[in-house]
C-alpha cells in the first residue's frame, strides 16, 4: 500500500485541474489493488462481501470528493485531508477483518472518533486532554472486553468533526498520542526499509534494518538506546513531533523491525546508558531534559524547532 497516499494526493490535484479522467484511472487502480489484497486473505465469504461492499462505497466517497474539488477548481485543505485519509481507512479496515479471521477479537476504529486536533489542514496538532476523554469513552471499553482496537493512523478530527491529518508520517504521532493518553508502559513502532516498483507499489522489503542505525553503518550496528532529545533530531525515521507526547510521562518508545519483531531494536527514553550489554538494557542515569508543561508552550517549542510540518 506504499503508493496509496501519493496516488490519492495526485487524484486531488488532478481534480483541481478538472482532469476527472485521471481521477477515475486512480480510483480504478486503487480499487483493484485493495480487491486483490482482500481476495488474497481468503476471508469468510460473508466477511469478504461485507468488506468489498464497504470499499466500493468508500471509493464512491473518493469520486464525490474529487468532483467537488473539480467544481471549485481548487483543492482546499479540508478536501485534501479527507481524500488523503482514505487509504489509511481502507488498509486498517482490511487488517481488522483479517485479525478476526485469525480468531483475534478486533474492531475497526476511525481515529477521527478519538484523536481530537485543531483545524490546521495537513499538519494538525492533537489536543491531548480532549483526546484522552474521547479515548477513555471509545477505546477503554474495547480493551476491557479483550477486543484489539485497529486504529487508523495519520488521521484526526477537529471539534466540529471535520477530518484532519497530522502530516506525512503522522501515524507515528498518532501512536505516541494514544500511548500517552492511555499511559501505556511502552509505545512500539515497527518499521522496515522497502523498494518501490516502477508503478510506485511495493516491490520488496529490505531485511536487516532493525531500529535506528548510525548513518553509514551496517544493520548490525543498531543504536540500542537514545534520549528523546536525540530522537527529535532524527530525519525521516520518525514524525518530528513523535516524542513530545511521551516525554513528560517518560513513556519509552521502541523502534523495531517489521521483519524481525523479536529483535529489541532501538529504545528511546529519557535516559542515557552508561554501559550497554546486548541484549539486556542496563541501569541508566537520567539526562536533564526539560519539556514545556503547557500545551501552548509545547506547540510554540515544536513550531520553533521544526517549523511547519508538511
Amino acid at each position: 500500500m506504499m503508493s496509496v497516499t501519493n496516488r490519492l494526493i495526485s487524484a486531488s490535484e488532478a481534480a483541481a485541474r478538472g482532469d476527472m479522467k485521471q481521477v477515475t484511472t486512480t480510483k480504478n487502480f486503487l480499487f483493484d489493488l485493495h480487491h486483490k489484497t482482500v481476495k488474497g486473505l481468503n476471508l469468510d465469504p460473508v466477511e469478504h462481501m461485507d468488506l468489498m461492499g464497504w470499499l466500493e462505497l468508500s471509493m464512491g466517497d473518493l469520486t464525490a470528493s474529487c468532483e467537488r474539488v473539480a467544481e471549485l477548481g481548487l483543492c482546499t485543505g479540508q478536501h485534501s485531508d479527507f481524500i488523503s485519509s482514505l487509504g489509511e481507512r481502507w488498509s486498517t479496515a482490511i487488517m481488522a477483518k483479517y485479525l478476526r479471521k485469525l480468531d483475534v477479537p478486533a474492531a475497526y476504529v476511525l481515529a477521527s472518533e478519538i484523536l481530537v486536533t485543531d483545524s490546521v489542514a495537513g499538519g494538525a496538532t492533537p489536543d491531548l486532554e480532549l483526546t484522552k476523554q474521547a479515548t477513555m469513552e471509545r477505546l477503554v471499553p474495547l480493551l476491557q472486553e479483550g477486543i484489539l482496537p485497529c486504529i487508523t493512523g495519520f488521521i484526526g478530527a477537529d471539534q466540529s468533526k471535520t477530518i484532519t491529518t497530522l502530516g506525512r508520517g503522522g501515524s507515528d504521532l498518532s501512536a505516541s498520542v494514544i500511548g500517552s493518553v492511555l499511559e501505556a508502559d511502552e509505545v512500539t513502532m515497527y518499521k522496515v526499509e522497502s523498494v518501490a516498483a516502477e508503478d510506485g507499489t511495493l516491490a520488496s522489503w529490505k531485511p536487516g534494518w532493525i531500529g535506528i542505525i548510525p548513518k553509514g553503518s551496517t544493520p548490525n550496528e543498531t543504536i540500542p538506546l537514545m534520549s528523546y532529545v536525540e530522537a527529535t533530531q532524527l530525519k525521516k525515521v520518525l514524525h518530528p513531533s513523535t516524542c513530545y507526547p511521551l516525554m513528560e510521562k517518560e513513556i519509552p518508545l521502541r523502534v523495531g523491525n517489521t521483519l524481525d519483531f523479536l529483535h529489541p531494536g532501538t529504545l528511546i527514553a529519557n535516559k542515557t546508558p552508561k554501559v550497554y550489554e546486548w541484549p539486556t538494557l542496563p541501569s541508566a542515569a537520567p539526562v536533564d531534559v526539560r519539556w514545556a508543561r503547557s500545551k501552548a508552550a509545547a506547540r510554540a517549542f515544536s513550531t520553533r524547532r521544526f517549523g511547519s510540518i508538511t
